[in-house]
């Protein structure tokens, strides 16, 4: 039996610069390639009110697990470009030889468990063994916080902090000597000093908590463990998870969300990222009514979302004219089609 997880339960239209830095970079000299972001909607993302979905221990509704496999599923396959129905696009993330790293984001609220689920699953699906699979986050204690029981030796699943498994030269030995693969796993959040929290902001999880905290003092280093060579090489597939995006930092334990009903899939998190402040940005826009803390938010996030495009830490694509979205499923509300720098797919139509 698989084993299976619980938790307790503007538009601001900037000009993206990329500006250089004369220090060390991580990256090779080569420019950085175009993105695609993958974008995948449904009309509905939560259980129907009921017994099974009760307002007592779902106060913002039960996520639809059959839901988000399904936006899995379909983003997954023009991602990997594996057309033939036949094959299981699966198998271009992870083999079965493959040891997998799934490095989740957990601080509050965190990411759904049935994102974790799901991922698990598809790769059991496509032939990777349970005992070749870790999650892990930053810390033992947020394992603990979000109701998942630490497990780091042993057979089937295991769970694990970056801090007890210790670190070599700066980097989470997780990385370095657990897996041959990762997989990034972010939720889409405002943040009151970063402006947005996103998939560069979850690769944090690899370096020790005192490198989190100098970095998060310094947006402009924050992009460098998402650039450290070892974990780009390593990681295949970056998730952005938007059903519930977190529309404010306010502090409370449950923050004010709206349900957008996406997810975001790419191989590049700064590309990734950029979408989702266009989505986030739009949507606190749209409700209110300082734009001056619109821009100021916006702001902060290009800050390290330039940094990490730069010719410094080559992280991603921070050129909105390098980015291509491609939606699939409804765009009803989409809050990004009329973004200035957005480059729609010609296959949407």
């Amino acid at each position: 039996m698989r084993r299976r997880f619980t938790f307790k339960v503007i538009v601001v239209l900037v000009a993206i610069v990329i500006s250089g830095h004369g220090e060390q970079s991580w990256a090779d000299p080569s420019p950085v390639p175009p993105a695609t972001v993958f974008l995948s909607r449904t009309d509905r993302i939560l259980v129907p009110p009921g017994w099974n979905a009760p307002e007592m221990l779902y106060p913002r509704g039960r996520i639809d697990y059959r839901q988000v496999a399904g936006l899995l599923a379909t983003a997954i396959r023009p991602f990997t470009g594996c057309d033939d129905p036949l094959k299981n696009p699966w198998r271009e993330i992870a083999t079965p030889q493959d040891k997998v790293g799934i490095q989740v984001d957990l601080r509050e609220p965190p990411v759904a468990v049935e994102t974790i689920n799901a991922v698990i699953d598809a790769l059991i699906n496509s032939g990777v063994s349970q005992d070749n699979i870790i999650v892990y986050a930053g810390s033992e204690g947020e394992l603990f916080r979000a109701g998942i029981s630490v497990n780091p030796k042993g057979r089937g699943i295991r769970t694990m902090g970056s801090e007890s498994e210790g670190f070599r030269s700066g980097l989470s030995r997780i990385v370095l000597d657990y897996c041959t693969v990762i997989v990034n796993v972010a939720r889409l959040r405002a943040d009151k000093d970063l402006g947005i929290r996103g998939c560069v902001t979850n690769c944090l999880a690899t370096v020790p908590h005192v490198d989190r905290v100098r970095l998060l003092a310094h947006p402009t280093e924050l992009p460098g463990p998402a650039a450290h060579p070892v974990l780009r090489r390593k990681t295949r597939l970056h998730i952005l998870e938007a059903y519930q995006p977190v529309l404010e930092d306010s502090g409370e334990d449950f923050p004010p969300v709206w349900e957008y009903r996406g997810l975001l899939m790419s191989s590049d998190p700064v590309a990734t990222d950029l979408i989702g402040l266009r989505i986030l940005a739009a949507k606190q826009a749209a409700t209110r009514q300082n734009s001056e803390v619109d821009a100021a938010s916006a702001q902060a996030a290009l800050q390290y979302l330039q940094a990490a495009g730069s010719e410094r830490f080559r992280a991603g694509q921070s050129n909105p004219d390098e980015i291509t979205l491609q939606v699939i499923g409804t765009t009803k509300a989409i809050l990004v089609g009329t973004a200035s720098g957005w480059k729609p797919d010609p296959r949407d139509g």
